[in-house]
């Protein structure tokens, strides 16, 4: 039996819209191993990076460690910009040392020490997963800096794979990208306040969540973000191959 230690933001914990990691654990090939579920909503890659800290040394050695993330050091200073609602969010972010990283520069260096830290803690095998999408409007500036998010993470895990120990990029970006490309202009929707996903929170219970892909003409997400079924599914179905090889 082979563990598997999943780190990462929202996208990872999976408590809100679709969990690809529960989709994962229904999956026969995956029936005798251990999938460890450490997501945080909210973390940035600085937050991960401690956080992998502190889980590595509270827990046994994974055989493999699935890491995610970026999302937020894009979309936190872009919604704190808008206004004040996320300000009581990111307080409490920044007391566990979850900050956004400053730019891309500040990005890089936080995703190469995140990878160093894992060589550091003798982490046999990496896969590191690039940012799906953020907002289902491939042309938005926030899906521009994404991409740019997405190289880097891509070329940090090109300069640790092999030469130092196994690191791979399962790069999700251009898998949603190429199925969302079809259908593009993509849907501009996009959640912008704490409010708006404690409602979506409700209304998944009550509307599910065929409703609110309608409504807001979403593909994969539950509202530009989160995966809805059909995201989490992609994202399982592409990682599955990754996660036996």
């Amino acid at each position: 039996m082979a563990q598997y230690l999943f780190l990462g933001d929202s996208l990872t914990a999976g408590n809100l819209g679709c969990s690809f990691v529960e989709v994962l654990k229904k999956e026969p090939q995956m029936a005798e191993h251990s999938l460890i579920n450490a997501g945080v909503n909210g973390f940035t890659m600085e937050g991960i990076r401690l956080k992998m800290a502190a889980t590595l040394k509270e827990s046994s050695q994974p055989e493999k460690m699935i890491l995610g993330g970026g999302a937020n050091d894009i979309l936190l200073p872009y919604m704190q910009s808008m206004g004040p609602e996320w300000d009581p969010f990111i307080r409490k972010l920044k007391r566990h040392g979850s900050v956004p990283a400053d730019n891309a520069q500040a990005f890089r260096e936080t995703v190469k020490m995140t990878l160093s830290k894992a060589f550091d803690m003798k982490i046999p095998e990496i896969l590191f997963c690039t940012i799906p999408c953020l907002g289902e409007d491939l042309s938005s500036s926030l899906n521009r800096q994404r991409q740019e998010y997405n190289r880097i993470i891509k070329e940090c895990c090109n300069h640790f794979n092999g030469a130092i120990f196994d690191c791979r990029c399962l790069d999700w970006g251009l898998i949603f990208e190429n199925e969302l490309r079809p259908s593009q202009p993509g849907s501009s929707y996009l959640f912008r306040t704490p409010e708006d996903l404690g409602k979506d929170s409700q209304r998944l219970e009550t509307e599910g969540e065929e409703v609110l892909c309608q409504e807001r003409n979403l593909m994969l997400t539950i509202d530009g973000a989160h995966l809805n079924s059909a995201g989490a599914r992609l994202a399982a179905q592409t990682m599955l191959p990754e996660l036996l090889s």
